[in-house]
């Protein structure tokens, strides 16, 4: 039996417009390959969904159509380059396989005609199950974007037919709970779509599930349903999108918490946070994580403390910002000592690509302004501290460095909720944070802003040192 998160990964990955940054498709065949955020940042983990193999990662994506833009569901998180090479590799073994089948196929794996086939097939429910899954595993032949949308739409309308199929004849629990499973993320997709009579079946279909006995799979109903309505809701009035939040509050707080609850937190988080409500953004974060932090489970309860993070990150603005850890040489920092200057706090890692990219722009403005009072306290959050001290030591990092993941001291990037990176704080010499995004032009320009256009800073280097009276 097919789980319903695979389900999950698989349709709404693409078709729905999630918060979250977009990814583009790597791809040399039309239905596989290799997604990285946007801004090529690699070694970041991705669960990936390829031609209906499933891989371990950390988010979601589903790799299909050449070109396509496909959604991350959810945050990143790190992963070392070995895991990362074994990403690639499963990928690699997929592919082979994938096109060995392709082969094999030939003509006849094609489905041309969606609703014929599923207005037509008087079958079993095990038939009816497994032509469910040819559907799911068919590579769309075009590779252009509304190729693609009419092709899922598509194969949707047709599952969501078998789907009935399935639930309206004498089928085992296995079967209903594919066929269920089945018809939830199809009317989801073509609600996403703009099916209006699809949305009026999902919307009713929490309550049609109780009435078949099949309470088991409403809270799937509902969580996917309050998915579907989240992505209107960022179109929506503040009003509109603040009893939506409530409403996934509610959800969240009534019954147990998973990967599907956490998820349905996050895109309710990032959603308010792309509003530009700041204030509401906080609110979310702060509310749904203070939810997801009391779980049993270990890896849940983490998710909710770094949500909580998250609140207290945007809401820094404005106030005075503390940092302590652990510097490469082993000596716990001392943030005071930074009293009275201007600090960017980078959160950064090795294997990061845009972090890597932006160091340049760091070490530019630091050789510009560091005698007039500007510092760079950069946050590691690499995992292999060896591999740290190596990379600074032959990139010559003049700034001090933490090691965040220490196991003597307190995770910043927990503290404050970063998911993904670079992330950067400056902060001011009152020592309140005057940005939450200092980076490629905008630092020389908060920069000249603080503490003086940069020929002022080259005349006063010629002669006394700031701080020092002649």
């Amino acid at each position: 039996m097919i789980s319903l998160r695979w389900h999950v990964a698989m349709w709404l990955a693409v078709l729905c417009a999630a918060p979250g940054a977009t990814a583009q498709l790597v791809s040399k065949e039309p239905y596989i390959g290799y997604v990285y955020p946007a801004g090529g940042q690699q070694g970041t983990a991705l669960e990936v969904t390829v031609g209906g193999q499933y891989l371990d990662g950390v988010n979601k994506v589903i790799v299909s159509g050449k070109g396509v833009k496909a959604t991350v569901v959810g945050h990143t998180k790190p992963l070392t380059q070995k895991k990362m090479n074994e990403l690639r590799q499963k990928l690699q073994q997929v592919e082979r396989r994938l096109q060995a089948q392709k082969k094999k196929r030939g003509k006849g794996g094609k489905v041309d005609s969606f609703d014929k086939i599923a207005k037509d097939l008087d079958a079993s429910p095990e038939e009816l199950v497994r032509y469910i899954e040819k559907l799911k595993t068919t590579p769309p032949e075009a590779t252009d974007y509304a190729s693609f949308v009419r092709f899922r739409s598509n194969v949707a309308g047709a599952i969501l037919k078998a789907s009935d199929k399935i639930l309206a004849a004498d089928a085992n629990d296995d079967q209903k709970s594919e066929a269920v499973g089945s018809k939830i993320i199809a009317l989801s997709v073509l609600s996403q779509l703009g099916d209006a009579e699809a949305q009026a079946k999902l919307a009713k279909l929490p309550e049609e599930l109780e009435k078949a006995g099949l309470s088991h799979f409403v809270r799937e109903a509902k969580a996917v349903l309050l998915q579907s309505r989240l992505q209107g809701a960022m179109r929506a009035s503040p009003d509109e999108f603040k009893k939506l939040v409530e409403q996934i509050k509610s959800f969240l707080s009534e019954g147990p918490l998973g990967r599907r609850e956490v998820g349905l937190a996050m895109r309710a988080a990032q959603g308010a946070e792309m509003t530009g409500n700041v204030e509401l953004a906080v609110a979310v974060y702060r509310d749904t994580g203070k939810l997801l932090a009391a779980s049993d489970e270990q890896q849940i309860a983490a998710m909710g403390t770094r949500m909580v993070g998250a609140a207290r990150r945007l809401a820094l603005m404005g106030k005075k910002m503390h940092v302590e850890g652990v510097t490469l040489d082993g000596k716990p920092l001392d943030w005071t000592q930074y009293a009275g200057k201007v600090v960017l706090v980078d959160f950064w890692a090795t294997w990061c690509g845009p972090c890597l990219q932006e160091i340049p722009n760091v070490i530019e403005n630091y050789g510009r302004y560091h005698d007039r009072g500007f510092e760079v306290v950069a946050i590691s959050i690499d995992d292999d501290r060896g591999q740290l001290e190596t990379f600074v030591q032959e990139r010559e990092l003049p700034w001090t460095v933490l090691f965040d993941a220490d196991p003597d001291t307190k995770s910043m990037a927990d503290y404050y909720g970063v998911f993904g990176i670079p992330t950067v704080i400056l902060v001011g010499a009152d020592g309140k944070v005057v940005s939450l995004n200092a980076r490629g032009p905008a630092l020389g320009k908060a920069l000249e802003r603080l503490l003086g256009p940069v020929e002022d800073a080259k005349e006063d280097t010629k002669g006394d040192k700031p701080g020092e009276k002649g």
